[in-house]
């Protein structure tokens, strides 16, 4: 019994065990640079999320007509896309909002 204390007492410490009740630097510093990536990546998403309404308040798209070829209004909606410099997930937001009664309708039903 006498050896397992005396085993206890000399036994080093380990760097988990010596940071688990105070952080350590390494940890402060992991802590900081994941709360700068995070600041980062919403300033990205911020950005991104202007750059969208920016443009979806530039582009003049017309709705689909029921008696257009939908080829030709899917053509001319793509070139206003690629001449505004959008993305294809702003290309399939601003897609949805040509559609109208019917074929609205039609396309949801997909």
């Amino acid at each position: 019994m006498k050896e397992k204390r005396k085993q206890q007492a000399t036994m080093p410490i380990t760097r988990n065990q010596a940071s688990s009740n105070s952080e350590s630097e390494e940890g402060v510093l992991q802590r900081l640079m994941r709360v700068v990536a995070n600041l980062h990546h919403e300033e990205e998403l911020k950005r991104a999320v202007e750059r969208e309404a920016k443009l979806s308040e530039e582009l003049l798209i017309n709705p689909f007509k029921d008696s257009q070829d939908p080829r030709v209004h899917l053509q001319a909606f793509q070139t206003q896309v690629y001449i505004s410099g959008g993305n294809d997930l702003l290309s399939f937001k601003l897609f949805l909002g040509t559609l109208k009664g019917v074929t609205m309708r039609w396309f949801s039903g997909l």
